[in-house]
């Protein structure tokens, strides 16, 4: 029995389509201001858009430009107030693409879940991460008895232990609202007292109740206190998002839409209470519509289209029997698919490149982070002294070159502090089922083997200490599917392996010679190597208010990849900057880089007086 679900929506009037030129999108028939033009898979995606008015699912498999795609079908439609949000490791990727597709730099980053939203813009985009739309949970630890006294009662009176009590597993260790009361605010002695735990997946209405205390008088409590209480409560009661929903975008981008799939989950009500209103654009992202069965499609098209997965159960429930229903949905969801989504894969693909290249910015943190600002000073005053005592550069560059390379790896530890580095391997893996990782330096390979085993996933690792017989294991468990993820070191992991299981490759460093990297990106686009379209994402320090290396590092190696692809006649497509200059030492250029306009001009003084003194001297000694 074939299964129906009718689309109940109202046509959005938001949009005047009819008069659309899309021609005149950037990046249609001219270049756009990234100096690209959209791929005919694209265009093909921009106009589906367009045809379901905005609204609808772009499932297009990693590494086909979703996101330029989305942006082009927003410009097309005109809309003036878009909003985006996306995980923390995406939220560059857009601003980056946003400007090199559409040409605007009116983008608002939401950083914070309190944050201040009356410079959000009337005509721009917005962008925010599930995390900051979404608070979960919060934890507060009372500084006295006094407070945990008040704060207790406070909250048995408003009912929380009550619904904690509720939510309670059935069982021999079931607590009651007493006991989970008690628990909370004890006195253990020595000035220190157990926390209380709020969680608006078990008391959705823990945030009103937070925001809503009152200061007691004569009760002793700080007003610190009440303002921490009253902060939480903000955040828990879903304070950003009916900002955001007062902002009224025209359309909503949800990207990683796999994230939402489950409809008990924080973020999912977050971002459905966004999009329910059918007369709003709502267009979901992911490169991995299913992982594990059709249920996870009926709440993806439930977002496109509120109330079809009611819908879907009920004629489910009437029409077959039990054991035949998972059977049905997975028929209807895949029927309603071809309505709501377009989802092209890389093999189906005619014009796309050998290897498709993007770079993607994380926001470095940690203690990692202050070391390496430490590292930068001192590399700073070091050049600084080095110019005033007459040095050229190549005197600057042994004096700072051990520097550098303890910058260059706090850099690195301070990327992978960020939970979005292991966020986005984690992403590759669930939508690819391999990936290739490399770094620089054995400390950051160390932490990202730590990081990656503590997600659950199976890893082997190839650095230079690594033993030929060890590393020829590695190889073998990775290519048989006994190891999802190949961590290496970029250099010694850079040759003599075949590692094709995997059409995606992350460097999570960047290396000084450019070589080393395209050698390291081919142990995967080898003989062998079925899939087309060959990923490769490189990450960047987003720093803007710091000397930002990978930032040096990487307008050197954009040029350098340039030059080496037109050699080779190599076809690559680069998603990202593309930087004019000559074609200098990347460690050369970098110093450089470090350089004030002054700075430079004395290094060239100092080279001009050590040539003359070169000169002067008799033949004898030169």
């Amino acid at each position: 029995m074939k299964v129906a679900v009718r689309e109940h929506r109202k046509m959005t009037s938001r949009f005047d389509l009819k008069t659309a030129n899309i021609s005149a999108i950037p990046g249609w028939e001219k270049p756009a201001e990234n100096s690209y033009r959209f791929f005919a898979h694209q265009k093909d995606g921009i106009r589906f858009l367009l045809d379901r008015e905005m609204r609808g699912i772009l499932g297009d498999e990693m590494g086909l430009g979703k996101t330029g795609t989305a942006i082009g079908a927003a410009v097309g439609c005109r809309a003036q107030r878009v909003l985006v949000v996306a995980p923390a490791n995406a939220r560059w990727v857009w601003d980056r693409e946003i400007r090199g597709w559409s040409g605007t730099d009116r983008i608002f980053h939401v950083e914070e879940s309190l944050q201040d939203l009356t410079d959000l813009p009337d005509a721009g985009w917005a962008i925010v991460t599930y995390d900051v739309l979404t608070a979960r949970s919060g934890k507060f630890t009372p500084p006295d008895a006094a407070t945990a006294s008040w704060l207790r009662a406070k909250l048995r009176e408003a009912g929380h232990y009550r619904v904690r009590a509720a939510a309670e597993m059935p069982g021999k260790d079931r607590k009651s609202a007493s006991q989970l009361a008690a628990e909370e605010g004890r006195d253990e002695g020595d000035g220190k007292f157990t926390p209380f735990h709020f969680d608006v997946r078990i008391n959705p209405e823990i945030g009103n109740v937070l925001r809503n205390l009152l200061m007691p008088a004569g009760r002793g409590i700080s007003s610190q206190t009440m303002t921490l209480l009253h902060r939480m409560g903000r955040r828990l009661s879903s304070e950003m998002l009916h900002g955001l929903m007062a902002w009224q975008p025209d359309v909503v981008f949800a990207d990683e839409a796999h994230r939402i799939k489950n409809r008990d989950d924080g973020r999912t009500r977050a971002v459905r209470t966004l999009i329910e209103d059918c007369s709003r654009g709502a267009v979901l992202l992911t490169g991995t519509p299913l992982r594990n069965h059709g249920g996870e499609g009926a709440s993806l098209i439930e977002a496109i289209l509120p109330g079809a997965r009611d819908r879907l159960a009920g004629a489910l429930a009437q029409g077959h029997r039990r054991s035949d229903r998972n059977a049905a949905q997975d028929a209807a969801v895949a029927e309603i698919f071809k309505t709501i989504m377009v989802r092209r894969l890389k093999a189906d693909v005619l014009d796309l490149p050998d290897k498709i290249r993007q770079w993607v910015e994380i926001a470095p943190q940690g203690e990692a982070l202050w070391h390496y600002d430490e590292v930068m000073e001192q590399i700073l005053q070091t050049v600084g002294r080095e110019i005033a005592g007459g040095t050229t550069s190549g005197g600057i560059a042994k004096a700072i070159m051990g520097l550098l390379s303890s910058a260059r790896k706090w850099l690195g530890l301070a990327k992978v502090a960020n939970p979005a580095t292991v966020d986005l391997i984690d992403d590759v893996v669930e939508a690819k089922g391999a990936c290739l990782v490399f770094a620089h330096h054995r400390g950051v390979i160390a932490e990202l083997e730590k990081q990656l085993r503590r997600r659950g996933r199976s890893v082997v690792t190839v650095h230079g200490e690594t033993p030929d017989r060890e590393r020829a294991g590695a190889e073998q468990m990775f290519q048989k599917g006994k190891a999802e993820i190949f961590l290496g070191s970029i250099n010694a992991a850079g040759e003599a392996l075949t590692l094709h299981r995997a059409d995606t490759c992350v460097f999570v460093e960047l290396d000084w010679v450019p070589a080393a990297m395209h050698q390291a990106e081919d142990r995967g686009h080898r003989a062998g190597q079925t899939a087309k379209g060959y990923h490769i994402i490189t990450l960047l320090a987003y720093m803007p208010d710091r000397q930002n290396l990978d930032e040096y590092v990487a307008k050197v190696l954009i040029e350098k990849l340039a030059n080496i692809n037109t050699i080779l006649d190599e076809k690559a497509g680069i998603a990202g900057r593309r930087i004019e200059g000559s074609d200098a030492s990347v460690r050369s250029r970098v110093i450089a880089a470090l350089m004030s306009e002054a700075q430079r001009t004395e290094v060239e003084k100092n080279a001009q007086v050590a040539a003359a003194r070169k000169r002067a001297l008799p033949r004898s000694k030169k």
